[in-house]
């Protein structure tokens, strides 16, 4: 990871687990659909959420139409060669150019989306956008 980026996600004011849980998603390191895929543990790539895409780090926290949902409902843009970006790439621009509180909301958002894709993953309870983003606002006013 670039020192730039560890620095900033290490500097966040927030518990251990989403600052362990940004470093994942920045490696790659979270069992994605077509991650478990490549290791021969999973046949089936496709999201649980949409069943479209291939369900890899950036469509989970970026791509998928309920991630956008929740960031439209942040207010907050991205890049135009948003989709060519790496997950860490993508991190990288939205942490340059965002304030250190809002920085720490993008994680909170970020660790809200995984944990929503586990909930559907493994227990079939579909969260709503509006449901994680009443999370975020209530998590990060309480940091």
């Amino acid at each position: 990871m670039d020192t730039r980026l560890c620095s900033r996600v290490g500097g966040l004011s927030c518990p251990s687990k989403i600052k362990i849980a940004l470093w994942k998603f920045i490696n790659q390191f979270v069992p994605t659909k077509l991650c478990l895929s490549n290791k021969r543990i999973a046949n089936d790539t496709h999201s649980p959420r949409c069943h479209v895409a291939n369900e890899d780090v950036s469509h989970v926290l970026r791509h998928c139409a309920f991630a956008r949902n929740v960031w439209l409902a942040f207010h907050y843009g991205c890049p135009s060669n948003d989709v060519r970006m790496s997950f860490k790439d993508w991190l990288s621009w939205m942490f340059d150019r965002h304030p250190v509180r809002k920085r720490l909301e993008i994680a909170v958002i970020l660790w809200a989306l995984w944990n929503a894709r586990n909930t559907l993953y493994h227990e079939g309870v579909i969260q709503g956008a509006r449901d994680v983003v009443t999370f975020v606002h209530g998590y990060c006013s309480e940091l």
